[in-house]
């Protein structure tokens, strides 16, 4: 276990069997031996990650080494750098946000503006996936592409209208603002059709087709 590097943390690591062994021959030299070595591992793996950045690798590294030997001799250098490299994180993370909302503020919303608010959103969520600011920015983001799209269609630019909804849909905007430009989008496709081709239409297609439309708008408003 100890040479295919699982160390810690599951029922076959090295360091459960060497409790094992222990655990029936207390007097056993090798298994506190191997334990540490174990930690000499570990601390060296918490270090490399604390150096990388990398804070939640560290974070579970430092945990295991806390599980083993609490009175590890770079256990207490080691929380002190991961509590300040966490800190630092949380400052950055702000000081992003902030940025963001002052972007979005702006009107720089998405690209190809540079730098933009959806791009530090973006960011943000790799680093903390469950940041709620975050995620509300993007559905702010997702709502202004949609109001975007609805002035495309305005100026009967379908296609561009198109591609702003298809970007807004992944950013989960708000579900009724989708569903009624999607269906903005579709009445302004037909009405292009119909003038490209077009063919004499009778009194009762007409009431027929305004009645579908009419349950189409319905259907949008009620989320069907």
């Amino acid at each position: 276990a100890f040479a295919a590097g699982n160390y810690a943390g599951t029922p076959d690591s090295a360091y459960e069997l060497y409790q094992q062994v222990m655990s029936v021959d207390a007097a056993n030299a090798i298994a506190p031996n191997g334990i540490a070595k174990i930690l000499d591992v570990l601390g060296v793996r918490a270090d490399a990650e604390l150096k990388a950045g990398d804070l939640t690798a560290a974070a579970m590294t430092v945990q295991s080494i806390t599980m083993i030997s609490p009175n590890f001799a770079q256990l207490a250098d080691l929380k002190a750098r991961l509590s300040e490299g966490q800190g630092n994180a949380l400052d950055a993370l702000s000081r992003d946000l902030e940025r963001a909302a002052r972007l979005f503020a702006d009107g720089a919303v998405a690209p190809p503006s540079e730098p933009n608010a959806l791009s530090l959103y973006q960011s943000v969520l790799v680093r903390d996936p469950l940041n709620v600011p975050a995620k509300q920015g993007l559905s702010r983001i997702g709502n202004a592409l949609l109001a975007q799209a609805r002035a495309k269609i305005a100026d009967k630019e379908l296609d561009a209208a198109d591609k702003l909804v298809r970007r807004a849909e992944a950013l989960a905007p708000a579900a009724s603002e989708l569903r009624t430009t999607k269906l903005e989008l579709r009445e302004a496709r037909e009405r292009r059709d119909i003038a490209n081709n077009p063919r004499p239409v009778g009194p009762a297609e007409q009431q027929r087709m305004a009645e579908t439309l009419s349950r189409a708008r319905d259907y949008a408003r009620n989320g069907d």
